[in-house]
């Protein structure tokens, strides 16, 4: 199965794997147990994402309806092809979708283009948000208090280690696995994409709710990130 597949190629010919964080640690070593791997597993804790933590986390600016929004991959990612030329179209209008939905919504919306999508011509998000950002993704946390993400991924994982309020818009592309879910359902709002006809959509109840309400719990959240990425052993 996947599982199998993904952790014997992880630890093919490894003696020593290294992470970020305990809680991390903790779970690499639940899966080499589990496929009898002889593996020291060495915590490490991220000194760009403690750079992170250090310059934002309970830092609020007085920004109130910029939304920034760190979008995934539409191009050839799931084909191997990173400089490839074609375009999955169902996320690619989804993504749009997201940003009209938002503006419509009264929200500004700074569309930071996925690193994988710099060079597509064809990519003109940035043209239909308020704001196109082309800084890195450290620089442009200042400009926002809400983080909105599409996928588990490293953006999530920059934006949580902010103390930024994250959303994430569940299109069941990547999501949290179980051992993890409960942990980060604390303190990420959740917000699922459905589907008619082959067309992602979002209630505009969920999405205003989630940008309304206030942030889950910032103490948590801080526990979080220093437990999965920022404490060594």
């Amino acid at each position: 199965n996947f599982f199998r597949y993904f952790w014997n190629s992880a630890f093919y010919n490894t003696d020593v794997f290294v992470t970020y964080g305990k809680k991390s640690k903790e779970y690499v070593e639940k899966k080499a147990k589990l496929l009898n791997k002889e593996i020291q597993v060495k915590s490490i804790g991220s000194k760009y994402l403690n750079k992170i933590f250090d310059l934002y986390f309970e830092k609020k600016s007085d920004i109130n309806k910029k939304v920034l929004y760190l979008s995934s991959s539409f191009t050839s990612e799931r084909w191997g092809l990173l400089y490839g030329t074609k375009i999955n179209p169902v996320h690619y209008d989804f993504q749009k979708y997201l940003i009209e939905k938002l503006q419509s919504l009264k929200y500004e919306v700074i569309y930071k283009m996925h690193p994988k999508g710099s060079f597509h011509e064809h990519n003109n998000l940035g043209q239909i948000a308020r704001y196109k950002n082309t800084k890195s993704v450290i620089e442009s946390l200042k400009d926002s208090n809400i983080v909105i993400v599409d996928i588990v991924g490293t953006a999530l994982v920059e934006a949580l280690c902010a103390g930024k309020d994250v959303i994430f818009i569940d299109m069941k592309l990547r999501q949290f696995n179980k051992d993890n879910f409960g942990d980060f359902n604390s303190v990420v709002k959740i917000v699922p994409a459905k589907q008619h006809g082959g067309t992602f959509y979002v209630e505009t109840e969920n999405i205003l709710k989630a940008l309304s309400s206030p942030q889950k719990n910032i103490d948590k959240q801080r526990k979080l990130v220093k437990e999965y990425y920022l404490e060594s052993d």
